[in-house]
């Protein structure tokens, strides 16, 4: 559907996990929802969840839609966010009296890529990164270790059912 989007050069830009909905009859029918934050060549996009946002990017283009679609297939996948867990660098701060506090700081990890794949990071043990199908796990890791943006894997595309166009009413 992504794919199908994009062929009519409009990009999703927000795709965050609170604009996707599946049928509850199939469980395999997408639902895309808050469509009016998609980007035409004639509407400009302006708003993005930090959750979903490609901090190595400046603009919006469908390698960054692909990028937000990997972060919350990594969710579905794992439980936890590609840019969660703990590292030493990047999640503890010392104040002027040497206390120690642990800070959320995803767009800097995105920015360094330093994922939950680097060595250094802490995360949960319900995180199995090995019970990643192989050439998923391979593109999780080009996306959010080497900072490459690609489309997802055909393993993805052609377990995709194909997209219906639902008539809006009042658009």
């Amino acid at each position: 559907t992504i794919g199908f989007i994009h062929s009519k050069d409009i990009l999703i830009v927000d795709g965050n996990e609170l604009n996707y909905l599946i049928s509850n009859s199939d469980w395999e029918t997408p639902y895309f929802i808050d469509v009016d934050s998609y980007q035409t060549k004639d509407f400009p996009a302006t708003v993005i969840m930090p959750s979903i946002r490609d901090f190595c990017s400046t603009g919006f283009n469908k390698n960054t839609d692909w990028y937000s679609f990997g972060v919350l297939m990594f969710q579905l996948y794992t439980g936890i966010h590609p840019y969660k867990g703990t590292h030493p660098k990047y999640n503890i701060t010392v104040d002027a009296s040497g206390n120690e506090s642990k800070i959320d700081n995803v767009s800097e990890r995105c920015k360094n890529k330093i994922s939950v794949y680097n060595k250094e990071v802490k995360y949960p043990p319900f995180v199995k990164l090995d019970s990643i199908p192989s050439g998923l796990n391979d593109w999780f890791f080009s996306l959010f270790e080497k900072g490459e943006r690609l489309p997802p894997p055909n393993v993805i595309v052609n377990l995709a059912p194909k997209p219906q166009i639902t008539k809006v009413y009042g658009i």
